[in-house]
């Protein structure tokens, strides 16, 4: 099987030129690539007469006004180059006539026709599907072209309706993804709040335990003394304060002496 874009030369072959359909049952028009060439990056468009009823590109398929939901193609099949059209529920008043396949790839278009009449009404008139398109007259064409034209619009604006969807989702969950986050480091900055007090309480008592001052306590306030200071009185606010040990003096006599000092409970 080729694929389009290594394959520049393809026909459209149509199995049957005539076919014939009973009221109220599903039909096929069957249409394929020659030789077998994979159909998927192609665009596809179903006429009956004027109207374009069904087109299929990038992927996507659109049914024209008034067959939605009653023409499809199988896509699946498109690998393998079956552009056939299934039709729904045939009514002769709404679908009767010529139906035309329309495939494009880059540059290279091609046309062909079937044509579709009710088996009970009509005996089978091929020439009227084959020549249908030599009879074509240039208004018909132009017709036929505008209606494919409205069709690949409101195609383009679905996409892209369905794009600005898409979209505006993934905007609504990135926001609601960055408010769980900020809840969450909310919660955890709360969590490392409530540890660290304990930890801070349990340690002002740890200390407390080894004798140390703690901020609670009032500080003494501790001067150095010179060796020509007469040692301190016995009684009083200095019987609160003992001098253990005294340092060789300075040059000068000046509180830069490093005494020893404690607190007498």
């Amino acid at each position: 099987m080729a694929e389009a874009g290594q394959h520049n030369e393809f026909k459209l072959r149509v199995p049957e030129r005539f076919v014939g359909a009973d009221e109220g049952k599903d039909v096929t028009l069957s249409c394929h690539l020659s030789p077998e060439t994979s159909a998927v990056a192609m665009t596809i468009r179903w006429f009956n007469e004027t109207k374009c009823i069904c087109l299929y590109k990038n992927g996507q398929v659109i049914e024209g006004r008034g067959y939605e939901g009653r023409v499809s193609l199988v896509t699946q099949e498109l690998k393998k180059g079956n552009l056939s059209l299934r039709l729904r529920d045939y009514k002769h008043e709404s679908v009767k006539g010529v139906y035309i396949c329309q495939v494009t790839s880059g540059r290279q278009k091609e046309e062909d026709t079937v044509g579709l009449w009710n088996r009970a009404l009509f005996a089978a008139i091929p020439e009227l599907a084959e020549h249908y398109l030599q009879r074509e007259s240039p208004g018909e064409k132009r017709s036929r072209e505008e209606s494919a034209w409205l069709l690949e619009n409101q195609m383009d604006s679905k996409l892209l309706d369905q794009l600005l969807e898409d979209k505006q989702k993934k905007e609504k969950e990135l926001e609601r993804e960055i408010n769980q986050r900020k809840e969450l480091e909310k919660h955890l900055e709360c969590f490392r709040h409530e540890k660290r007090v304990p930890e801070e309480k349990h340690k002002e008592i740890k200390t407390t335990e080894r004798g140390e001052i703690s901020e609670a306590e009032p500080k003494l306030t501790i001067r150095g003394r010179c060796s020509r200071d007469p040692p301190p009185k016995m009684g009083g606010e200095s019987s609160s304060l003992v001098f253990l040990e005294s340092l060789e003096p300075l040059d000068q006599c000046t509180n830069q002496g490093k005494l020893v000092w404690k607190k007498i409970k």
